[in-house]
């Protein structure tokens, strides 16, 4: 939950300049929506990022269990698939499910959203209703992180976010 987190605050500090680490602004529409992913895990990696946008999280049991370890959803998901609607079609909708959310629903939050949303929020995030409602996306997880309530600008948000503090979002 912190590397998400720790890259999410970064993302919205830097939103659409120099040191976001997935923007389509300027990495290109097509990459970012393609290969999220792997824009995702290379800053998630950075541990100067987790340790400055990260560091007021602390590690629960929950997250040594389950979170912290990417295999477990997709095992827990994939087995209980099978279960429910046997092994061949288990398979299929699991392999289905997953290219379509890391190459597509999750991308497009940062790709789509960022190129052809809008502004439904008073911060640096733009928003498209539908896909975020479709995947729980920027509509959804503005509402998140932590412990003060967020200054009245969305610049003086992202100087206190570049400054690692953090601070909760809320729709207006």
């Amino acid at each position: 939950m912190n590397l998400w987190v720790a890259v999410l605050r970064k993302r919205h500090a830097f939103t659409d300049e120099e040191g976001d680490p997935h923007s389509p602004r300027l990495n290109g529409f097509w990459p970012v929506q393609l290969g999220n992913v792997f824009y995702y895990v290379r800053e998630a990696r950075n541990t100067a990022t987790l340790e400055k946008y990260a560091h007021d999280i602390s590690v629960d049991r929950w997250d040594r269990s389950f979170f912290n370890h990417g295999l477990v959803g997709p095992v827990v998901g994939t087995v209980a698939l099978c279960a429910l609607i046997g092994v061949g079609w288990g398979l299929l909708a699991a392999g289905l499910h997953g290219m379509i959310y890391v190459f597509f629903l999750s991308s497009s939050i940062n790709g789509l959203c960022h190129v052809r949303g809008y502004r439904t929020f008073d911060n640096t995030a733009t928003n498209i209703p539908w896909l975020a409602l479709l995947t729980g996306g920027e509509g959804f997880h503005n509402t998140i992180t932590v412990s003060r309530a967020a200054p009245s600008s969305a610049s003086a948000r992202a100087r206190l976010i570049r400054a690692g503090r953090s601070f909760s979002c809320s729709p207006v």
